[in-house]
């Protein structure tokens, strides 16, 4: 009971900011939803924002071509993909 208690404890208090999501886009964008170096500007781009805002979990936008987008998330190395022109 004690251990049960102890892990419910250590997730409470372990803040959720600390969470980081890596959100990949196609390197060449996609208008509206997203463009810009970095994958900074775009409607996709602003509602994750505001999520992030409200949640006080970031997010990390990495481009990344459409090829090796699958390949990146098997391997664990980014959360999610963007809506992908094609």
């Amino acid at each position: 009971m004690r251990v049960v208690l102890f892990i419910i404890t250590a997730f409470w208090f372990f803040p959720v900011s600390s969470q980081t999501l890596q959100i990949m886009g196609s390197d060449e964008g996609f208008l509206p939803f997203y463009y810009g170096k970095g994958l900074s500007e775009g409607v996709l781009v602003e509602v994750i924002k505001d999520f992030s805002m409200e949640t006080g979990i970031e997010a990390d936008f990495r481009p990344m071509a459409r090829k090796r987008q699958i390949w990146a998330l098997q391997r664990g190395l980014a959360n999610a993909v963007f809506a992908s022109p094609h």
